[in-house]
Parts: structure tokens; C-alpha cells; sequence
């Protein structure tokens, strides 16, 4: 086992983690049904059907094109909270540069006057972790269950 590096005392301490708050939040703009978030027949029986064959019978690996997964005004609406107010890291590697920002999870940790600035990103992430998506993926595909969320 390699010694740990000496800790400098010129450098202050990591910030605490942050504290998950309760679950997920609502906004009264938010539907609490998902499947008003997605496109028009996205979850129908047909669709998940031709979906499936498609998956099924793609080469040379599995894989199925969605072309509209979500109802184009909820993403406007997130698009518009995002620009508006999220803040973006540049992080950066040999091989790539990106604008990063927090993963939808991180949403639990906000406190709740930030909850009210992202409806719509909180609907969209509700939508992707509902059941109503993940036995829709599970039905194309054939997978296992899935959990709630990521």
C-alpha cells in the first residue's frame, strides 16, 4: 500500500457534502403524469411494437432510432431554464473540451427556492425516471427492469 501524501495546511479542506433534500420536488406547472410529457404515440402498443422489430433486427449491434421522444414545448421550457439559470464548468482533457453542468440526480440537492427555477428540467427527469418510460425501453428492447433512477 502506497503512504498517503502529506496534507498541506495552506490548503483549505474540502466543502461538506451537501445533504439530499426529501425526494423529488412538484411544481404546480409540472404535470405529476409523465406520459404528457412524451411525443403522441411514443407509448402505444403499435409503436413499441415496430420500435422492437426495428431493435431486434438491427445490425451490426442492437440498437433502435427515436426520432421524438419528448413533446417539443417541455423542451423549449427546459432549454430556456437551463440557458437562463445554469452555470457551466469548463472541463477539458487531451481529447476533449466540454461545458458541464450538475447530473439531473443533483437536482434532490437544491434547496427549494432553486427548485422553482427548473420545472421543466424536473419534469423531463421525472419523465426519463418514470415507470411508464422505463417499461416502455424494457418492452423495445426486451431488457431487464430497470430502477428508479441513476
Amino acid at each position: 500500500m502506497r503512504p498517503r501524501s502529506p496534507i498541506d495546511p495552506d490548503i483549505a479542506a474540502p466543502p461538506a457534502k451537501r445533504q439530499r433534500r426529501s425526494g423529488s420536488f412538484t411544481s404546480s406547472r409540472a404535470s405529476p403524469d409523465p406520459h404528457s410529457h412524451f411525443a403522441a404515440n411514443l407509448l402505444s402498443a403499435s409503436n413499441i411494437a415496430i420500435l422492437s422489430d426495428q431493435y431486434h433486427s438491427s445490425q451490426p449491434f442492437k440498437h433502435v432510432v427515436i426520432e421524438k421522444i419528448f413533446q417539443e414545448s417541455l423542451l423549449m421550457k427546459v432549454k430556456e431554464e437551463i440557458v437562463e439559470h445554469l452555470s457551466f464548468t469548463e472541463k477539458e482533457t487531451d481529447i476533449y473540451k466540454v461545458l458541464q453542468t450538475g447530473d439531473l440526480q443533483s437536482l434532490n440537492y437544491l434547496d427549494e427556492d432553486q427548485r422553482k427555477l427548473f420545472p421543466s428540467l424536473q419534469a423531463l427527469r421525472d419523465s426519463l425516471y418514470s415507470k411508464q418510460f422505463r417499461d416502455f425501453i424494457r418492452k423495445v428492447t426486451g431488457c431487464g427492469a430497470f430502477v428508479s433512477f441513476v
